[in-house]
């Protein structure tokens, strides 16, 4: 059964930029993911009959960033900018892959440019 793929929407914080990390940088990737796709992958565990509760969807949340993590070559628990950078291009594709607005993911991904933009090379 197909379903119109629903889309949250993300706007970065200035306080999200105080401090910043890589660890710090990919905790606001993976916010952005949850308050964009959080509503799609609360909807798909639903129609599975899996619990889609907040935790749940973290969680998946998570796991996808960690995969993407995975198949870009960086390490989830030790990020570097270099591996955010290539995470946030491969996650572009795949918002865009999944039906995402263009404009969706050009205005995240540059917000989330300019977090990882704060970070040292």
């Amino acid at each position: 059964m197909a379903w119109e793929r629903e889309f949250g929407s993300w706007t970065l914080d200035r306080e999200m930029m105080r401090g910043i990390t890589a660890e710090r940088a990919r905790d606001i990737m993976a916010e952005c993911m949850y308050a964009v796709h959080g509503p799609h992958f609360a909807q798909t565990k639903q129609h599975m009959g899996v619990p889609y509760d907040d935790a749940a969807i973290r969680r998946s949340v998570q796991g996808t960033l960690r995969l993407a993590f995975k198949t870009c070559k960086g390490d989830y628990d030790n990020p570097t900018r270099e591996s955010l950078e290539r995470v946030l291009d491969h996650l572009g594709r795949k918002a865009l892959a999944w039906g995402a607005a263009d404009a969706l993911v050009r205005r995240h991904r540059a917000q989330l440019a300019r977090v990882i933009s704060r970070l040292p090379e």
